[in-house]
Protein backbone atom coordinates (compact mmCIF):
# COMPACT_ATOMS: atom_id res chain seq x y z
CA UNK A 1 0.00 0.00 0.00
CA UNK A 2 1.21 3.30 -0.69
CA UNK A 3 2.83 5.60 2.35
CA UNK A 4 0.56 8.62 1.54
CA UNK A 5 -2.18 9.71 -1.10
CA UNK A 6 -1.45 10.63 -4.10
CA UNK A 7 -2.91 14.16 -4.79
CA UNK A 8 -3.98 13.01 -8.33
CA UNK A 9 -5.55 9.86 -9.85
CA UNK A 10 -3.80 7.55 -12.61
CA UNK A 11 -6.65 6.17 -15.13
CA UNK A 12 -6.29 3.50 -17.02
CA UNK A 13 -6.97 4.08 -21.11
CA UNK A 14 -9.68 2.17 -21.47
CA UNK A 15 -11.27 4.51 -18.71
CA UNK A 16 -11.07 7.75 -21.21
CA UNK A 17 -13.43 9.23 -22.45
CA UNK A 18 -13.79 8.97 -26.51
CA UNK A 19 -13.12 12.78 -27.13
CA UNK A 20 -9.75 12.33 -25.43
CA UNK A 21 -8.57 9.67 -27.36
CA UNK A 22 -7.64 9.49 -30.51
CA UNK A 23 -7.87 5.58 -31.83
CA UNK A 24 -5.91 4.30 -35.48
CA UNK A 25 -5.85 1.00 -36.44
CA UNK A 26 -3.40 -0.29 -39.19
CA UNK A 27 -3.62 -3.48 -41.66
CA UNK A 28 -1.61 -6.40 -40.73
CA UNK A 29 1.22 -7.36 -42.99
CA UNK A 30 0.18 -9.51 -46.06
CA UNK A 31 3.23 -11.53 -44.69
CA UNK A 32 2.40 -11.03 -41.34
CA UNK A 33 5.86 -9.18 -40.59
CA UNK A 34 6.14 -5.97 -39.37
CA UNK A 35 9.13 -3.16 -40.92
CA UNK A 36 10.97 -1.42 -38.11
CA UNK A 37 13.00 1.26 -39.40
CA UNK A 38 15.79 2.92 -36.86
CA UNK A 39 17.28 5.90 -37.93
CA UNK A 40 20.73 7.31 -37.23
CA UNK A 41 22.25 10.65 -37.66
CA UNK A 42 24.24 12.89 -35.42
CA UNK A 43 22.30 15.39 -33.52
CA UNK A 44 21.36 18.53 -35.45
CA UNK A 45 22.62 17.40 -38.51
CA UNK A 46 19.23 16.65 -40.63
CA UNK A 47 18.03 13.69 -39.25
CA UNK A 48 14.38 15.48 -38.05
CA UNK A 49 13.63 16.52 -41.69
CA UNK A 50 15.00 13.20 -43.08
CA UNK A 51 12.28 11.51 -40.85
CA UNK A 52 9.52 13.93 -41.46
CA UNK A 53 9.91 13.87 -45.22
CA UNK A 54 10.05 9.46 -44.58
CA UNK A 55 7.03 9.93 -43.07
CA UNK A 56 4.99 11.80 -45.29
CA UNK A 57 5.54 9.41 -48.10
CA UNK A 58 5.00 6.40 -45.48
CA UNK A 59 1.96 7.27 -43.54
CA UNK A 60 1.66 3.64 -42.70
CA UNK A 61 4.83 4.20 -40.24
CA UNK A 62 4.14 5.44 -36.67
CA UNK A 63 7.47 7.64 -34.85
CA UNK A 64 8.32 7.10 -31.39
CA UNK A 65 10.71 9.49 -30.31
CA UNK A 66 11.58 12.36 -27.68
CA UNK A 67 9.88 14.98 -29.53
CA UNK A 68 6.93 12.88 -30.32
CA UNK A 69 6.65 12.51 -26.68
CA UNK A 70 7.15 16.10 -26.03
CA UNK A 71 4.44 16.89 -28.49
CA UNK A 72 1.80 14.44 -26.86
CA UNK A 73 2.90 16.05 -23.38
CA UNK A 74 1.78 19.91 -25.17
CA UNK A 75 -1.09 18.54 -26.25
CA UNK A 76 -2.52 17.32 -23.44
CA UNK A 77 -1.94 20.85 -21.44
CA UNK A 78 2.03 20.74 -20.23
CA UNK A 79 3.01 23.74 -20.87
CA UNK A 80 6.51 24.26 -22.65
CA UNK A 81 9.10 26.37 -21.05
CA UNK A 82 11.67 28.14 -23.41
CA UNK A 83 14.79 26.69 -22.88
CA UNK A 84 18.05 27.97 -24.56
CA UNK A 85 20.48 24.86 -22.87
CA UNK A 86 23.32 23.27 -24.45
CA UNK A 87 21.66 20.09 -24.15
CA UNK A 88 18.81 21.16 -26.35
CA UNK A 89 18.39 20.35 -29.66
CA UNK A 90 15.39 19.56 -31.84
CA UNK A 91 16.62 15.52 -32.08
CA UNK A 92 16.01 15.53 -28.26
CA UNK A 93 14.07 18.48 -27.05
CA UNK A 94 14.09 19.71 -23.43
CA UNK A 95 10.61 20.13 -22.03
Amino acid sequence: SPLAPLPFKCRMLQEAAAADVEIQTYREPADGKHEVVLPIGLPDEGLVPWVDHFLEEHPEFVELSDRKIVDWAVRSGLVKTSTNSWKNSSDRPDV
